[in-house]
């Protein structure tokens, strides 16, 4: 979601001085139709978002497939840190799922329901008129639906994760296995295996008749 900021009060002067920035993430479950909000004090790179992601789904992800929907945001969702991650998750340990899909929807051509999420909330928030504090966001958030209401999680510190060690694991192959040159900023779909946990499966489309591509991103070589 937007940058939600503290305070918020009826003097403009307020506007001029320096004031706190809140980021909300959300994530929704297509299946169930409950949005999860995460809250905590950090940043919003994809670390931040990655770690977000590891919390819900060694919390709430129970399946042995995992199908992740977001944009194409370069910074936050598709690059190093966060293909690392989703390689990490998929490795036997603390998580349940051994399949991970990730799929990078059409800018401009799609929808998702965490923007209507986010809608509820901005519709919410013209009935706080004062924000002091930014606890006093989980109230709008947490008052913005009647039925199915947004979870608030809250993230501790140490809930954050760094991908450096991960990162050192894989290099960023410029070609796939079949020997032709890996078009990182046009992948559409994903995918991740625990039984290959260096192979990264992708295409260039979302259509689901359109086979995938492999590469491998091992810095060690048989």
């Amino acid at each position: 979601m937007k940058t939600l900021v503290t305070p918020i009060i009826s003097t403009g002067v307020v506007y001029y001085k320096r004031q706190l920035w809140a980021y909300c993430l959300g994530i929704h479950n297509l299946t169930t139709g409950q949005a999860h909000m995460y809250e905590g004090m950090a940043s919003r790179g994809p670390q931040e978002i990655g770690s977000c992601i590891m919390h819900y789904m060694r919390t709430f992800v129970k399946t042995i497939i995992f199908i992740l929907c977001s944009d194409q945001c370069r910074d936050q969702n598709r690059n190093i840190k966060l293909t690392s991650i989703c390689t990490y998750m998929t490795v036997p340990n603390d998580f349940t799922p051994t399949v991970i899909h990730h799929n990078f929807l059409v800018s401009g051509h799609s929808y998702f329901p965490c923007d209507r999420d986010f809608g509820t909330i901005e519709k919410q928030k013209r009935l706080y008129h004062d924000i002091f504090l930014p606890d006093d966001w989980v109230k709008v958030i947490s008052s913005a639906k009647k039925t199915n209401k947004f979870q608030i999680v809250k993230i501790k510190s140490e809930d954050f994760k760094s991908t450096t060690r991960l990162e050192a694991l894989l290099t960023n192959m410029k070609k796939r296995e079949q020997d032709i040159k890996v078009e990182w900023l046009k992948i559409q779909w994903l995918m991740f295996k625990a039984e290959e946990p260096f192979k990264i499966y992708f295409k260039y489309s979302n259509n689901e008749d359109v086979l995938f591509y492999s590469v491998n991103v091992s810095k060690k070589r048989a």
